[in-house]
Order: C-alpha cells, then sequence, then structure tokens
C-alpha cells in the first residue's frame, strides 16, 4: 500500500505492526517480525520504523521495490540513516503492479508473469538503482536484503559492472575496477531461486555468507 493516501497508509501500518508485535509476544522463542511501513511519506515511514524496533521490538523492516519516490531519492536519505543507526536490515519484496498504484506493463498480465518475470526485473532494478543512484555509498552500514535472490541481478551483474566502468553517466567512484562488485557484495539475498546453477551465481557475487534462508 506505498501508493494509497499517506494518512491512511499510516493508520494501516500502525495496526499492522500493534497486532504483528502481539502475534510474535505470544511465542517470541519462535517468531520475529519486520515492520510495515508507510513509504509514501519518508518521514512517517523513519518514525514508524523507530517505534516498531524500540517499542514493539521488531527487527527490520520490509518495503516493496516500487514507491512513488525513487528508491535513491534523498529525500529518504534520512530514512535510511535511521536504519542505519537503528542497526536492523532492510528487506525489499516486489507486489504486482496496479495493486494500489499505476498500472505496468500490460503483456505481464498474462500467464502470471508479474509474478515470475515483473517481480525479477522489480528487484534487479531495485538493486541497481541502490548502487547507481548513490544509496549504497551514502549509507555504507546500510543492511539490504531483496527477495527471490535479487531476482535477475544474478545473470546481469557483470553486464551493469562493465557499464559503469565506462558509460559517461556513471559516478566516478563506480569507475573503478571492482567497485560495482564491491558494493553488490554488501547485499544479502535469499536462496529461493529454484536452480542450484543461480545459486551458485548469487554465491560468486555476494559470497555464501550473505545467502539466507527464503521460502514461499
Amino acid at each position: 500500500f506505498h501508493h494509497i493516501e499517506p494518512g491512511q497508509a499510516v493508520a494501516y501500518c500502525r495496526r499492522h505492526n500493534d497486532e504483528l508485535a502481539a502475534l510474535v509476544s505470544q511465542h517470541p522463542n519462535r517468531l520475529a517480525a519486520l515492520a510495515s511501513l508507510p513509504m509514501q511519506s519518508p518521514e512517517a515511514a523513519r518514525e514508524e520504523l523507530v517505534r516498531a524496533v524500540r517499542e514493539l521490538g521488531m527487527r527490520g523492516a520490509c518495503i516493496g521495490a516500487e514507491l512513488p519516490l525513487a528508491l535513491d531519492s534523498e529525500q529518504l536519505d534520512e530514512f535510511y540513516a535511521s536504519v542505519c543507526g537503528l542497526d536492523v536490515p532492510l528487506f525489499i519484496h516486489p507486489a504486482p503492479s496496479g495493486i494500489d498504484g499505476p498500472m505496468g506493463d500490460k503483456r505481464l498480465q498474462r500467464f502470471e508473469l508479474e509474478i515470475m518475470l515483473g517481480f525479477a526485473s522489480q528487484e534487479a532494478l531495485a538493486i541497481a538503482t541502490l548502487i547507481l543512484g548513490g544509496v549504497m555509498s551514502r549509507h555504507p552500514r546500510l543492511d539490504v536484503c531483496v527477495s527471490h535472490g535479487g531476482g535477475a541481478i544474478a545473470l546481469l551483474a557483470e553486464r551493469l559492472a562493465d557499464a559503469v566502468r565506462r558509460r559517461p553517466w556513471s559516478p566516478g567512484e563506480l569507475r573503478q575496477d571492482g567497485a560495482f562488485e564491491e558494493l553488490l557484495a554488501r547485499f544479502w539475498l535469499d536462496n529461493h531461486v529454484h536452480d542450484d546453477a543461480v545459486l551458485g551465481l548469487l554465491q560468486r557475487h555476494v559470497g555464501p555468507e550473505h545467502i539466507v534462508l527464503g521460502t514461499n
């Protein structure tokens, strides 16, 4: 619900997080929770993150891959700084377009391709944006985990790395050999990829210690 009216989003997230915290409190040795945040309002998202972690005991936050603001918007820098200050991870998981915001590519509405291909595109785009847009450089302590092994990133990482070394729009710090790869290796990716060969590529890019368990 990142595209609904901000006041409604704040009310929803507070209710969601309160209910989730109550559930976790019944099984504290087995369950932990990530907060839902109203990302259409960066300041409200920051405030709810702080409340959820400090008052409700949540372990981090889960946000969508497509926000009203670009993931590398400077308007989100204070939010990212709070994530780092609280020393909690940020989990990114996509949602089908059109649920509460603009409709995406109509071709993805057939055969559930929105989930199988659209999600992979959103996830790879999120990682690329956070790196190329400077977020990972501006926030060196930011921990980001992306679902489904980062989508298509395992197959596109070398193409992106090559591009940032030679394209004129690339920031100077990313043109150095290994700069893109170093930032990519900071991401946490889950192993829900259905293919051992893809999992091997992910381990090559981020190391086996940055692969976490992911299930549906």
